[in-house]
């Protein structure tokens, strides 16, 4: 193997180790105060409800608080993560790229936060609401913390890769990838796409499907409208 190749090896291993480092770090306290952290996350079906969740599994109640520990671990590593990525590309960059990749960072970073945000103030108070409306009041509702966790999960991830479709956009048209022309005419087809990946990847009810694909066509519109004011000569 060239000696370069293997240096450039080394320092990618590196500084994924020390991501990796982080995550382990960031893991142990939250671990411990996974069990409040948890309780704050379901806060969006608990104030619907009028008694406790539950654990159907024996080990749920352990291994719930690891699982979500993990997973705030490696959301809060994903900036330092980004960045260690950043500073091992960075010199094989020319000024103008990295300004450009500079910017999408900041916009992915601000966008990845609302994308959250909107997934726990508004869509899944709507979502448990709307289940919890629906439930019989005979019928005592006891959602098991396993599941829970596993469908706030998805949602989360959901939002958060939604919320990037500006920036996508914005890169496509910036490289010379499409042109705002192609995608405008492309707007009819993402409705429809957008519903269809809603009905996928969501819960088998209307207002799940509506409450990912109604941002997303207007993430759409958005990236259209930020593409707009770009330089018009393209990253080459």
């Amino acid at each position: 193997m060239n000696p370069t190749t293997l240096q450039y090896l080394v320092e990618l291993r590196h500084r994924l180790l020390k991501s990796a480092c982080c995550a382990v770090l960031l893991f142990i306290p939250l671990f411990f105060y996974a069990n409040k952290i948890f309780l704050f996350l379901a806060k969006p079906l608990t104030q619907y409800l009028h008694g406790p969740m539950v654990a159907i599994n024996v080990t749920a109640p352990i291994m719930v608080p690891i699982e979500l520990a993990a997973k705030l671990a490696c959301l809060l590593t994903l900036p330092y993560l980004i960045y260690q990525i950043w500073s091992y590309v960075t010199p094989a960059l020319y000024s103008h790229e990295g300004k450009l990749l500079r910017q999408l960072y900041a916009t992915s970073m601000v966008l990845l936060i609302c994308g959250l945000l909107f997934c726990y103030f508004i869509a899944l108070p709507l979502l448990f609401g709307f289940f919890t409306s629906s439930t019989d009041p005979q019928i005592q509702l006891l959602p098991d913390i396993s599941y829970y966790m596993s469908l706030t999960s998805r949602f989360f991830l959901l939002f958060a890769c939604t919320f990037q479709i500006p920036v996508i956009l914005y890169f496509l048209i910036r490289t010379n990838i499409f042109t705002i022309e192609q995608l405008q005419s492309a707007s009819s087809y993402i409705i429809v796409i957008a519903f269809t990946l809603g009905m996928l990847l969501t819960p088998p009810d209307v207002l799940s499907q509506i409450l990912l694909a109604v941002p997303m066509c207007l993430l759409y519109e958005l990236g259209l409208l930020m593409a707009k004011k770009l330089p018009k000569k393209p990253i080459e």
